[in-house]
């Protein structure tokens, strides 16, 4: 029995620190997650940007003010988010 409860012990051990490097390895996945996340809205926001340059380069006379990228439409019309 108390080989067994050593070897048991041991056991606990070994999946605790296996438990702890888990953790850490989530933790930078979230991180990761994160920086991933801000970089995709980064881009969006600069492809809209560009996209409202070139209309305002062909169409110098559109208002484009009323358009963003945050913007819905809803029933044919330009609604800002809810």
């Amino acid at each position: 029995m108390r080989e067994e409860n050593s070897g048991l012990k041991k056991k606990i051990v070994e999946l605790e620190l296996e438990a702890a490097q888990v953790r850490e390895e989530n933790s930078g996945f979230k991180k990761k997650i994160d920086e991933l996340e801000l970089e995709a809205a980064q881009v969006l926001t600069s492809g809209f940007g560009a996209a409202l340059e070139q209309f305002a380069c062909k169409l110098p006379d559109l208002d484009l003010s009323e358009f963003s990228v945050y913007n819905e439409v809803v029933d044919g019309k330009i609604m800002p988010p809810t």
